[in-house]
């Protein structure tokens, strides 16, 4: 089948290795993960539109980065910005005749138009302009971005309401027209269901609560051991960065005694943006280490609250257990979850709280680095995945969460994770496969089966009238025979 991917947001073009592989990228968001997926895929032929803010779009790269693999065109539309929603606007517009283009040369079976609104309005306007076949239109939608972007104040004003009021209409409207969905989870898709109404019903969705792409990080997982001394000559102000996997790390010991005794590392990595409120985080360490004294946190990431939370340490006079490192390569972030003894997974209680799934969990899991995450619906939900293993939550106080980490130490020493199976059952890339396949051809299927229903109600319907006709045909015999018999009588 001819899937043709369709979103407003850029190709990561950074190859996971030097050597060609079905593997292109080293990527960086859930769109390169799913391409990445779809490669993998024997039943699907795969085309893409897509965007970039570059002015020109250098082709040559990208037919080099798919050269033998199942994708059959690409095409990027350049000068547009993902959150832009003129640019959005712009996307679609430019996105029809592109998928027109595509149909006509190779028939397309689904269109995968992934949020925001951009995408899935080509889809459907390209499809009433007459594509031939009639093409399926799976709608996928990650987050609650409708009202999302307007909780985090990305579209602000005194004309916010107004275009809220817009949006969630041609939300509707998208949903109205489309043969299938993707959810992120269930959450979301039960979020929908209450603010759009059953529009699932009698459609095909699929709900992922997750996806992990192991094959981001390339080679860098096999090369571990041979980085440590380069990198530690670049963080001299850092206490020893060492890996958690060394004998020394994991002391059989009952009593978190242990980790009073040597430096505990605690490690975020993400974007650091206001709404994520992260200076919960540094003003904790003040009490981490009354009980853990040589216990130090690091960010990993940027954003607009980096510089904020940096006046906030030195605020606390803590400069001597939080650190920040600034963004770092996909391929080396390995390393770092590797000198992690626990990942940071901090989400406010927001709209994102309740319905994401926060990914980074399980990347700290895959590298088998136990989890505190704050308790909201988000990472409960992941942590019901792995049947409690490996994700520890705290709620939004001092005491609970210095307890949720003492409870956590204390576990890891008794037993450390091994999860990097179970990551990858569960999330990772033939799990991606497999259900897109299915959903895709569920949606060609649910054709299929009106199609059969329209065709036995015709012949039911023909075969009533030809009983109907022998009806009429046997009355007009009796009124006949009647007439017969009274001209006898008479």
């Amino acid at each position: 089948m001819h899937v043709c991917l369709v979103q407003n947001i850029p190709l990561s073009l950074e190859l996971s290795s030097k050597k060609k592989s079905k593997t292109p990228f080293a990527l960086i968001n859930s769109f390169n993960i799913l391409i990445n997926s779809l490669l993998e895929s024997n039943q699907i032929e795969l085309s893409i539109i897509c965007s970039t803010p570059l002015s020109k779009v250098n082709t040559s790269i990208i037919k080099e980065r798919f050269a033998d693999t199942n994708v059959r065109l690409v095409r990027v539309i350049p000068n547009l910005s993902t959150y832009s929603l003129k640019d959005n606007l712009r996307f679609t517009l430019r996105s029809i005749p592109l998928i027109q283009e595509i149909h006509e040369q190779h028939p397309i079976d689904v269109i995968h138009s992934r949020y925001p609104f951009s995408s899935i309005l080509a889809g459907i306007f390209a499809r009433k302009l007459g594509l031939k076949g009639n093409p399926k239109i799976v709608y996928d939608i990650r987050n609650p971005w409708v009202d999302s972007i307007f909780e985090m104040k990305r579209i602000s004003g005194k004309h916010a309401f107004i275009l809220r009021k817009i949006i969630h209409w041609v939300e509707r409207y998208s949903l109205l027209y489309s043969d299938g969905y993707v959810f992120m989870n269930d959450a979301l898709k039960s979020y929908y269901t209450k603010k759009f109404g059953n529009f699932t019903q009698e459609k095909s969705y699929l709900a992922l609560n997750g996806e992990f792409e192991e094959h981001r990080f390339g080679s860098s997982l096999h090369a571990i051991e041979s980085y440590w001394n380069e990198l530690q000559s670049n963080m001299d102000a850092i206490p020893p960065l060492r890996a958690r996997t060394t004998p020394e790390s994991f002391l059989v010991s009952e009593s978190v005694g242990y980790w009073r005794r040597r430096p505990i590392r605690l490690g975020y990595v993400g974007s650091m943006e206001r709404w994520r409120n992260l200076d919960f985080l540094v003003e904790m360490m003040k009490d981490v280490i009354k009980e853990f004294t040589k216990a130090h946190l690091v960010f990993i990431g940027n954003g607009a609250h980096l510089e904020e939370l940096k006046e906030l340490t030195a605020d606390l006079q803590l400069e001597d257990h939080v650190f920040f490192l600034g963004a770092k390569k996909v391929e080396e972030l390995p390393y770092y979850y590797q000198t992690f003894d626990v990942g940071i997974s901090h989400l406010p209680r927001s709209l994102t709280g309740v319905l994401a799934t926060p990914l980074k969990v399980l990347e700290y899991l895959y590298f088998n680095v136990p989890v505190l995450a704050s308790n909201v619906p988000a990472h409960s939900r992941l942590r019901d995945e792995f049947d409690g293993r490996g994700v520890y939550l705290y709620d939004f106080d001092k005491g609970s969460f210095v307890n949720s980490l003492r409870v956590l130490l204390t576990a890891q020493v008794r037993q450390p994770l091994n999860m990097r199976r179970m990551v990858n059952e569960r999330f990772g890339r033939q799990f991606m496969v497999r259900s897109h396949e299915k959903l895709y051809q569920d949606c060609i299927n649910e054709t299929e089966r009106k199609k059969a229903l329209v065709k036995r109600v015709l012949i039911m319907l023909e075969q009533q009238e030809n009983a109907l006709k022998w009806d009429v045909r046997l009355v007009e015999m009796m009124e006949s025979k009647f007439q017969v018999l009274n001209y006898l009588r008479q």
